[in-house]
C-alpha cells in the first residue's frame, strides 16, 4: 500500500526531528537518577569522545554561546566531574578535561544508552541497523557540506 504524502511519518523532516524528540526525552529520563541534564550530558558525550577540548571548540560544536557553555561547565566542574586548566599554548583559552569521578557515571551512561538502543531498535536487524547508521551518516555529510557552501569565503 503507498503511503499517503499527508502522512507525518511519510515526511522525513518530521520524521527525524520527532525520532530525535523521542530518543532525547527517554534520554533524558534515564539520566534524571544519576542528576545529569540534557546539556550536561551532550558537553560530558563531547569530552568522552574528546578530552582537553578548550571552552570555544566545545561551544563551536555544540553550536552554543560561551557563556551558556560556561554555566553548564560551571556546574560541571561543582559536581567534579570536570575541570578546567588554562591551555598551555594560548593564555587566554581553559580545557576543559573530564576527572576521574567521572568514570562511574560514564559506565551508568553507557548502560542506559545501551538499554536505549535495544528499545529503540528492536525490531530490526543487523543489517538494517548498519544500513540506518550508514543513510544517517550520509545525510549528516550532505548537509555539513551543504552548510560549508553557504558560509562566506
Amino acid at each position: 500500500m503507498a503511503r499517503s504524502q499527508r502522512d507525518p511519518d511519510y515526511h522525513l523532516g518530521f520524521l527525524l526531528h520527532d525520532v530525535a524528540r523521542l530518543r532525547s526525552t527517554s534520554f533524558d529520563q534515564m539520566m534524571k537518577p544519576l542528576g545529569i541534564t540534557r546539556a550536561q550530558w551532550v558537553v560530558l558525550g563531547f569530552l568522552y569522545r574528546d578530552d582537553g577540548l578548550t571552552q570555544a571548540e566545545l561551544a563551536k560544536r555544540l553550536d552554543l554561546g560561551r557563556v551558556s557553555l560556561g554555566g553548564i561547565i560551571d556546574r560541571l566542574e561543582a559536581a567534579g566531574w570536570v575541570r578546567r586548566s588554562q591551555d598551555e599554548n594560548d593564555r587566554r583559552a581553559n580545557r576543559v578535561w573530564l576527572t576521574e569521578k567521572v568514570v562511574d557515571v560514564r559506565r551508568q551512561m553507557q548502560r542506559r544508552v545501551d538499554s536505549l538502543n535495544e528499545i529503540s531498535l528492536a525490531g530490526l536487524d543487523e543489517h538494517q541497523i548498519d544500513a540506518l547508521v550508514d543513510t544517517l551518516n550520509v545525510i549528516k555529510r550532505n548537509l555539513i557540506a551543504a552548510e560549508n557552501e553557504r558560509k562566506p569565503q
